[in-house]
Formats: C-alpha cells, sequence, structure tokens
C-alpha cells in the first residue's frame, strides 16, 4: 500500500498519493513507514499550494510520530513547515520552525537549509 502511494507521489499523481498515503496511516498508524507516509502526504499538499492543510500535515507528523520517526524525517517536516508558514505570510512562526530544526538537529543537512532561511528571513 505503501509503495503503491510513493509510485503515485514520484510521478506527481498527488491527489491520489495523498488517499493512499492517508489509508495507510490509518490501517497502520504505528508502522514504521507511518511518519513517512504522513510527511508525503504534507509535500503532495505543499506541491499542490494547499499552504494550510500541508502545514497541518507536517504538524501531525511533529506532533503524532516523534517517538517512531527517523531524526531526519522530524527534521525535514519541521524545515517545510517553515516554508509553509512562508507561504502563509507567517514569519515569526517560519522563523522559529527553522530556529527549532537547527536546535534539535544540527548535523543534518537540513539544518544547514533551515540556517541559511533563518538568516534571508533575518535580512529582510
Amino acid at each position: 500500500m505503501y509503495e503503491s502511494s510513493f509510485d503515485d507521489y514520484t510521478a506527481g499523481r498527488w491527489d491520489l498519493a495523498i488517499q493512499g498515503f492517508q489509508n495507510f496511516v490509518a490501517a497502520f498508524p504505528r508502522a514504521p513507514q507511518a511518519p513517512d507516509a504522513q510527511y508525503n502526504i504534507g509535500q503532495s499538499l505543499y506541491n499542490q499550494s494547499k499552504w494550510p492543510d500541508a502545514r497541518d500535515a507536517y504538524l501531525k507528523v511533529i506532533n503524532d510520530y516523534t517517538q517512531i520517526a527517523q531524526p531526519g524525517t522530524l527534521a525535514d517536516a519541521t524545515y517545510k513547515l517553515g516554508m509553509t508558514y512562508e507561504r502563509l505570510n507567517q514569519i515569526d512562526s517560519a522563523k522559529q520552525a527553522y530556529q527549532t530544526v537547527v536546535q534539535k538537529y544540527p548535523s543534518t543537512s537540513t539544518a544547514t537549509l533551515a540556517n541559511s532561511a533563518l538568516q534571508r528571513l533575518n535580512r529582510k
């Protein structure tokens, strides 16, 4: 089920991917792939410019999967949350998300991206 949804995701069939990932998460909420499925829901929504829904999907990864998600998935979800807040013109929330990535996941490549985003926003 996950692989089929991921195929839809990589092919840009966002609505099919979202539906498949939602079904996967509903059926297997504690599976090792569940955090990634939830993250990919956020990515699919982000790719469709559905900012409020993408924000909610990323927050679900961060809030519901801290125990089973890989640190990279949590770092990526938090970074993408910051990007989504920027799209929603919620700059203070974006800065907070980026700061969280830098503080909690300092050794990830995502922390480098978050640090650059912070510097860019602080220059404005």
